[in-house]
């Protein structure tokens, strides 16, 4: 365990005020995110409250890497929230506005177990599709 520096502190300071999350403030000093919520507790700082709103910053960025179809959890690490968050969001996004959020293409018909397994040829050449027996 080594000493914070005043360079780190003041680099902690600085992105907490930003909004940066602990853990992202941590990856950025190479310090874990308990190291980083107890410094900056000790130095005056208040703890990060649970339901940190979204910025025009992290919903701009959310919305682009959205729509290139990159997966809620690598889009909750680029922005410093959870998976679970911006999963959430999609959905809203979604209720609220088609244009906003970006659709996934949906099925043409509607799945069904049997729709696409291919009955077995028996040895004799003949197919069965009673009895169950399916690929």
């Amino acid at each position: 365990m080594t000493a914070w520096t005043e360079a780190e502190l003041d680099k902690a300071k600085a992105l907490a005020t930003q909004g940066l999350s602990r853990s992202n403030i941590g990856n950025s000093l190479g310090r874990s995110k308990a190291s980083v919520s107890q410094k900056l507790c000790r130095v005056g700082f208040p703890k990060q409250p649970r339901n940190t709103p979204w910025s025009a910053d992290h919903t701009a960025l959310f919305l682009k890497l959205h729509a290139e179809g990159v997966s809620c959890g690598k889009i909750g690490k680029a922005i410093g929230k959870t998976r679970s968050a911006v999963c959430g969001k999609v959905h809203r996004m979604r209720d609220c506005s088609a244009a906003a959020a970006p659709a996934r293409p949906a099925h043409a018909e509607p799945w069904h177990p049997l729709r696409d397994k291919k009955p077995v040829v028996l040895q004799n050449g003949s197919s069965s599709s009673s009895g169950g027996a399916f690929r």
